[in-house]
């Protein structure tokens, strides 16, 4: 009996050494549950089912891992949730200039490439999801890639090197981690962990300067660490090793899949801006540049306002070192090359990259954002015939949406306060203060233009009430609005049907007529839509798109009415008279059937 006690005596002691050795790691594990319940727990899916639909849009607060001083803005474009088989997805991905910057998402590269997808391959499905945002770098593009099976794209397309020092997760930002990629790696990869999560902010809240309360700091000036960066410096040469890692572990990702990368060299304004830090050498060489454009030496000076930008030791703009890199990975891994910096420059009146191509350091014009676009067209548009057999038939020009006068106002306010702010100027004064001077004046105005702008930057009015407002107030022509509208409700087919038709009943046709409808068609796959796309293409004489539009209406209502004299039209025109005659009869036979029943 005494041998069963001590023996039950000893279970006793061994089962407590084992509670007492487990009990952190049940309360560790307890503590996550709980704190996965709070409200201050960050979901860490990247895409947010919308609710009553078979679609879904990037989830917005998956990005704030990487900001911890301001929340960016996402695409809100929906896409088929769970995927649709039938739809060809492209995974594009970058910062602020991929994100259309200072303009919408819905004007980005992307976005612009989307719609002349539509148009080149009629009756086929795509869907751009557009995940770039703004100071986005190769460590979080890294992130997103790792969540291909979320995503499932069937092409990749990259611009991106402009932010891998102030960008977030940059090597030298206000809103990094650490110097260090192995650091920066697993602070992405621990993230999901509520425990890190909460532990992270709270490290945060302790260490974050309070002192200035304004929230009206551009991103720039958050972002910028006081530090210079000269050229080939021990952190210089570090964060260009880190870009080729990181673009391996994205290639990595995708070569898993199968998925096709296309990615593109970077621009920014060479000629027409002055080095944003003070360096000696890249004054020199920007001035030099300056003196050898006058005398007509073209290519010369381009290389020497290079060198001032890769002296700059203020690093908002990617050195030539990001080019060279970017054509090195092409070139190593069969990847595709977009080569916007060999392209981008015959777009500005110089010949060099300026400002008239560009709003600002950086980030293109409307239309260097259409060449962008153009550009990996040309690339993706053949990866999409070989990979899927398809035919591109599109023989008219690459069409765009016109930039409507709020568009276009909201995108110079926001220029004005990034140029009001550090690093391009040096005022003794706030950039808040400049920011509240630049809205104070919205305020007073009297234009109707400039108080839509105010209430959507002010009082965070969402832009698909103040279109809806502006539309129904103004007495001037809305035609061109209804592009903006519709993106800002992407699910809201009525609001496509409204500017169609005031489109249609309008003297002159609304530029972005031919954008609605292939919206239209892409997203509602309406009947109705690839009718009046099917006239409109014959109207322009692109006869390949024509016929492709009309015969989608053909496939799905024989009898149709405007697709069968349409498309005795169509052959009449190209000089096929039998199926002119035959589509012509058709016409008649089912015109007389209707008159005879009335």
């Amino acid at each position: 009996m005494s041998l069963f006690r001590k023996l039950l005596g000893a279970k006793k002691i061994i089962l407590f050494y084992i509670l007492a050795l487990l009990s952190p790691v049940l309360i560790l594990i307890g503590a996550e549950f709980a704190l996965r319940f709070t409200s201050g727990y960050q979901n860490t899916t990247l895409i947010q089912p919308i609710n009553n639909h078979s679609k879904a849009v990037i989830n917005t607060t998956y990005f704030d891992r990487y900001y911890s001083s301001f929340n960016p803005s996402t695409s809100i474009a929906p896409f088929s949730n769970p995927r649709d088989t039938s739809v060809i997805r492209i995974l594009s991905l970058g910062g602020s200039t991929m994100a259309g910057y200072p303009y919408s998402h819905h004007f980005s590269p992307s976005a612009l490439l989307e719609i002349n997808l539509k148009k080149a391959f009629p009756g086929t499905t795509f869907e751009v999801i557009n995940t770039s945002i703004t100071a986005f770098n190769s460590f979080g593009i890294v992130d997103i890639t790792s969540k291909m099976a979320e995503l499932n794209p069937d092409i990749i397309m990259i611009y991106a090197g402009h932010n891998e020092f102030y960008g977030t997760m940059g090597s030298a930002s206000a809103e990094g981690v650490s110097t260090s990629a192995l650091l920066r790696r697993s602070f992405l990869n621990l993230y999901p962990i509520a425990l890190f999560q909460f532990s992270y902010r709270f490290y945060k809240k302790l260490t974050t300067d309070n002192s200035d309360k304004s929230n009206r700091k551009t991103t720039m000036s958050r972002l910028m660490t006081s530090a210079d960066i000269p050229l080939d410096e021990s952190l210089f040469k570090q964060t260009m090793f880190d870009f080729h890692e990181n673009l391996m572990l994205i290639f990595e990702y995708a070569s898993r899949n199968e998925i096709p990368i296309a990615i593109a060299t970077v621009v920014s304004n060479l000629k027409d801006q002055l080095p944003l830090g003070e360096n000696k050498e890249a004054l020199n060489y920007k001035y030099l540049a300056d003196s050898i454009y006058v005398a007509g030496d073209i290519e010369s000076a381009r290389r020497l306002y290079q060198l001032a930008r890769d002296y700059d030791p203020i690093r908002f703009r990617a050195p030539s070192h990001i080019n060279s890199i970017i054509r090195g990975f092409t070139q190593q891994t069969g990847s595709y090359l977009v080569d916007i910096d060999q392209s981008y420059k015959y777009q500005c009146a110089s010949g060099i990259e300026d400002a008239s191509c560009f709003t600002d350091h950086l980030h293109p014009n409307y239309y260097g954002y259409k060449h962008i676009a153009q550009e990996f067209y040309n690339i993706i548009s053949p990866i999409i015939e070989q990979k899927f057999n398809y035919s591109n038939t599109s023989e008219s020009a690459f069409v765009i949406p016109e930039l409507d006068p709020l568009e276009k106002r909201l995108a110079d306010i926001n220029i004005q306060i990034l140029k009001s702010s550090p690093p391009f100027t040096n005022h003794s004064f706030s950039a808040s203060t400049t920011t509240e001077s630049i809205l104070n004046g919205l305020f007073k105005s009297a234009s109707l233009i400039d108080n839509a702008a105010y209430s959507i930057i002010t009082n965070h009015t969402h832009p698909a009430v103040i279109y809806e407002n502006l539309i129904n107030t103004s007495t001037e022509s809305t035609s061109d609005w209804f592009y903006s509208w519709s993106e800002w409700s992407p699910l809201n087919e009525q609001i496509l049907i409204q500017g169609i038709n005031e489109s249609l009943a309008g003297q002159t046709p609304a530029g972005n007529l031919e954008v609605l409808l292939l919206k239209g068609s892409n997203e509602f796959n309406k009947t109705q839509f690839y009718n009046i796309l099917g006239a409109r293409f014959l109207l322009q004489r692109d006869y390949n798109n024509a016929k492709n539009y009309l015969q989608i209406v053909e496939n799905r209502s024989p009898n149709d009415t405007d697709m069968l004299y349409n498309m005795a039209v169509l052959h009449d025109e190209i000089g096929k008279s039998e199926l002119a005659i035959y589509y012509l009869q058709r016409y008649q036979s089912i015109v007389s059937q209707s008159d005879t029943r009335q």
